[in-house]
C-alpha cells in the first residue's frame, strides 16, 4: 500500500521540473498528478512549465491560488539551487 502511494506521486512523463513543484507541494499538501498537470487539494492546478504563472484557480478560492503560487516559487528555486549545486560539483 506504501508503494502504491509513493508510485502515485511519480510522473513519468513530468520534467524534472514538474516532479520537483509536485514534490514540494505534496509535502504539506494534498496533490495528485492529471496528465501532466498537477491538481493541488482540488482547487488549483500547476500546468507545465510549473511556474507561479502556471497555476490556475479550480474554485476562485484566491488564498489558496496565492499560497500554492508561493510553494510553487520557492520550490523551483530549491530545485534550481539544487542543479547548481550538482553542476558545481560535477566541474
Amino acid at each position: 500500500e506504501a508503494m502504491e502511494a509513493a508510485m502515485a506521486m511519480l510522473n513519468p512523463n513530468a520534467s524534472a521540473a514538474g516532479q520537483a513543484c509536485f514534490d514540494a507541494l505534496s509535502k504539506t499538501l494534498d496533490c495528485s498528478w492529471s496528465g501532466d498537470s498537477i491538481n493541488v487539494l482540488d482547487q488549483v492546478r500547476v500546468d507545465a512549465p510549473y511556474t507561479e504563472d502556471a497555476c490556475v484557480s479550480l474554485d476562485g478560492n484566491k488564498s489558496s491560488l496565492e499560497r500554492i503560487r508561493k510553494i510553487v516559487t520557492t520550490g523551483l528555486k530549491k530545485a534550481s539551487s539544487a542543479d547548481d549545486l550538482a553542476q558545481a560539483a560535477k566541474a
